[in-house]
Order: C-alpha cells, then structure tokens, then sequence
C-alpha cells in the first residue's frame, strides 16, 4: 500500500500557484528595456499591481492624457508601445 501511495501522490499533489510577478515577467522586462530607451518613467505603486508610465518630455495630444495608470504589465508594455509610435512619428 505504501508503494502505491508513493506511486500516485505525484498525480494527486496540487500545483504551485505562479504569483502575478512571475505571469508578467516578460511583459515587465519588456517594457522596462523599451521605457529606457524612450525615456519614459515607470513608476511601480506599492501594495497595487499596478504601474503608471509618465513620457518624460511634455507630448503634444497624449493619448493617456490624466490617466497613465496600467493595471498590469502587460497594460504598461501596451502603453509603453504606444508612446513609441507617437515619438516615432514625432521624429
């Protein structure tokens, strides 16, 4: 019986969770290399997942003009992206 147990337990033992921080790990990464390249700020909110992403020169018609807070990574890659294009078109 005892190797029984040990035989199935793999299958039944439940999995670790993977914590916010690891699902966005990519994303993070991600924008934080193209945000210093743009010279945006990435401002991480304690306690919140969330993150703001500030330009670091005034943009004329910012699309995020009174709300640069993303929920999440991902959000703020999205953000960071977009921020890329304006500057691409500005130069």
């Amino acid at each position: 019986m005892t190797t029984l147990g040990r035989l199935i337990a793999p299958y039944f033992a439940p999995t670790a969770p993977r914590s916010p921080r690891q699902r966005h790990r990519a994303a993070r990464h991600k924008a934080m290399k193209l945000a210093a390249t743009l010279h945006l700020e990435l401002e991480t909110l304690r306690g919140e997942s969330g993150v703001n992403v500030w330009p670091t020169k005034a943009i004329e018609d910012d699309p995020y003009e009174g709300d640069h807070y993303a929920t999440d990574w991902e959000d703020a890659l999205g953000m960071v992206r977009s921020y890329a294009g304006i500057q691409a078109l500005v130069k």
